[in-house]
């Protein structure tokens, strides 16, 4: 017997946050280098949750970096790397889980304030 509890699925009624998801876009810069720039993808319904926060230093300065969990509707073109911008706030995407395995719903692990 585990003590975990079992998945239940997200509700369509919970997505009630908007974020704006960001694609890496890698251009030439015409001299065998390149630029990195941000496409936006555009706005979209989520329910962003918070996992948690911490101090510590980070190059001699003090840092707040958090995690959060947000859930959106399950799309296939969301990579780790992208990024997400939640109330003016830009999260970096760390990993992607289809956690019903029934492509409905997909939970993006983020982490900010690094």
């Amino acid at each position: 017997m585990t003590s975990r509890e079992p998945y239940r699925a997200q509700r369509i009624g919970n997505l009630r946050e908007h974020v704006t998801l960001l694609e890496r876009v890698e251009e030439s810069d015409g001299q065998g280098g390149t630029t990195v720039t941000w496409h936006e993808i555009g706005p979209i319904a989520a329910r962003v949750e918070p996992l948690k926060g911490e101090e510590r230093v980070i190059a001699g300065r003090l840092a707040s970096p958090y995690d959060v969990a947000v859930h959106i509707r399950y799309r296939d073109d969301v990579r780790t790397g992208w990024r997400l911008v939640y109330r003016g706030e830009t999260l970096d995407i760390t990993s992607l889980r289809n956690l019903d395995e029934r492509k409905r719903f997909l939970t993006i692990d983020c982490t900010g304030g690094a």
